[in-house]
């Protein structure tokens, strides 16, 4: 569904998307949040409009778990409140189908018709919505609509497997040079990448004689005289 957003007044936003494929419009302007530092300001556009849009359906889905999301939608547009100027269930470029209304949407029954009204002729759907309605829409070429979704899930399955051969296929080729380049690598230290050193020729150890030690207390020191004192 696309968004549009709308200030305090329920005026559209001057920079709100329009056009055909609006589907709805909320409050986008002047919107508080937080920022990255924990602190809170203000922000304007379609995005925080967006949310409240996708709030209100997670609200839905709790409530009904077992609606699809064709009911979802039907339910979301059909209680939608009429923008400026615009009569209730049609459609236009800048409200789409009007303002999301929670609390309207949450107290609506199940829709009966269970398609997506969106890939259709567009034509506002209403809460009642009978079954013979949706099989005049049925007749009248709306059921082209799901074998073109179908079509469109293909291509998007096959574009998914394509790229996921495509990044298969890089990570394998990052493994390849990542080991090709770890080679096993030449030894270091002393001897590698020379010549065989010869080897050493030197003697054994060969024990030198004796010395010859001297008596120091036989050794007179200055002039002659022992280092100690002769005992008593």
């Amino acid at each position: 569904m696309a968004v549009g957003a709308i200030d305090q007044s329920g005026q559209i936003w001057s920079q709100s998307n329009t056009g055909s494929q609006v589907a709805l419009v909320a409050p986008g302007v002047n919107i508080y949040r937080d920022n990255n530092f924990g602190q809170q300001g203000t922000s304007n556009g379609t995005s925080e409009a967006t949310a409240y849009v996708s709030a209100t359906a997670a609200l839905i889905r709790s409530a009904h778990p077992d609606w699809t999301a064709g009911q979802v939608i039907r339910d979301l547009i059909s209680t939608a409140t009429p923008g400026s100027g615009q009569a209730a269930g049609q459609r236009s470029a800048q409200y789409g189908y009007g303002v999301v209304t929670p609390l309207k949407a949450l107290q609506a029954s199940a829709p009966s018709d269970t398609s997506n009204p969106l890939l259709g002729s567009g034509s506002a759907p209403t809460v009642g919505s009978s079954a013979a309605a949706s099989a005049s829409a049925t007749s009248s070429g709306t059921a082209a609509s799901p074998s073109s979704g179908s079509g469109s899930h293909t291509g998007l399955i096959i574009g998914v497997v394509v790229g996921l051969i495509v990044l298969v296929g890089i990570i394998l080729l990052i493994v390849m040079l990542s080991r090709r380049g770890r080679g096993p690598k030449p030894p270091t230290g002393p001897g590698y990448g020379t010549y065989p050193q010869q080897p050493s020729q030197q003697q054994p150890y060969q024990q030198q004689p004796p010395h010859k030690q001297s008596n120091p207390y036989s050794q007179g020191q200055g002039q002659g005289q022992p280092p100690y004192p002769p005992q008593q």
